[in-house]
């Protein structure tokens, strides 16, 4: 038989979960760079290469800053909640 349910916040799981949704977006950030500059940098001509870095450039990077974004906007509010439970469970 599960024990019993119980509600609320744990303040440190949630800062934790927010740090890292940050470092998951920062990591995504950092791997987001570090293809378009070995892109920038491989030798490749024709239309093959310029329909491949738009896409890369103007589609999937877009897509990535948005999980970025997500991510990051996602920290803030867990963090928000985690603060604000705090403030309400010390008063």
């Amino acid at each position: 038989m599960p024990g019993p349910i119980t509600s609320g916040m744990d303040i440190t799981q949630v800062r934790q979960l927010a740090t890292d949704m940050n470092r998951a977006a920062d990591q995504i950030q950092q791997l987001n760079q570090q293809i378009t500059s070995k892109l920038q940098g491989t030798p490749w001509a024709g239309p093959d290469r310029q329909r491949f870095e738009s896409d890369w450039t103007g589609q999937h990077t877009q897509q990535l800053n948005t999980v970025i974004q997500a991510l990051q906007d996602a920290a803030r509010i867990a963090t928000t909640n985690a603060q604000q439970q705090e403030d309400a469970s010390n008063r």
